[in-house]
């Protein structure tokens, strides 16, 4: 159930869709109306974790849209910093995941100059529905 009209937007990989994943993404869409999900691009989560994902963005899109068809699903920035998705959809309120430090820093700065609120989704079960650790039993 949404709480109103907002425009929500979340960022993410959302490498090895799980549920941690689809926990974080049902907060988000509880916080409104319509949700737009950006997905990172493969060269950008290389340049954070220092490894390509394990999935590219196709397949990640991809994923995404078949758990959530109710949802705008869209890729992120060719180059990061450029923040086109939030310039072009404008959203009210933007959801980071517990672990998204660094992104919570930059939105931070920008915040006033684009007008949205910013909250952070607790984390699901982080022990067990976390890529990094999936990953490793692949």
């Amino acid at each position: 159930m949404t709480s109103d009209n907002s425009l929500v937007m979340c960022f993410g990989s959302f490498d090895i869709l799980h549920k941690g994943h689809e926990y974080f993404i049902s907060c988000a869409k509880e916080l409104g109306e319509n949700l737009i999900i950006v997905v990172a691009q493969d060269h950008t989560i290389f340049s954070f974790k220092k490894k390509l994902p394990h999935h590219t963005l196709k397949r990640r899109l991809s994923d995404l849209k078949f758990a959530f068809p109710d949802v705008t699903i869209i890729p992120g920035d060719e180059a990061l910093g450029e923040w086109d998705a939030i310039k072009s959809h404008s959203p009210d309120i933007i959801v980071v995941g517990y672990d998204q430090h660094s992104l919570y820093d930059a939105l931070c700065d920008i915040m006033p100059q684009y007008n949205f609120s910013l909250t952070r989704a607790k984390p699901y079960k982080p022990n067990i529905y976390k890529s990094s650790i999936l990953r490793k039993k692949i």
